[in-house]
């Protein structure tokens, strides 16, 4: 598989105002079905942090679960970190 070299600009950025906002992912609403382009199969999403969720400008932060079978196809975000913590079962993970 052919990795792309990407250059980008790296900041620091602060917490709005100073503030940390702590989420609940058992509070978070399920994403419904079909939301995202790529992913098939019986895959339950919730997207705990987000600018939609609670206003984050930076980070996006989800937890998925795939059932057997279900799948998201091969892609890379250029302006942003990715990294997947599998609690069981197995996982294939790589970029485009």
């Amino acid at each position: 598989m052919k990795r792309r070299k990407v250059e980008l600009p790296r900041k620091i950025y602060d917490f709005p105002d100073g503030r940390v906002k702590h989420v609940n992912w058992r509070e978070v609403e399920p994403m419904p079905p079909g939301k995202w382009p790529g992913i098939y199969g019986d895959v339950e999403t919730e997207l705990i942090v987000s600018r939609e969720n609670n206003g984050s400008k930076q980070t996006v932060m989800g937890r998925s679960v795939y059932h057997p079978g279900s799948y998201h196809e091969p892609h890379c975000h250029f302006y942003a970190e990715e990294f997947i913590y599998c609690l069981s079962g197995k996982c294939v993970v790589g970029s485009v």
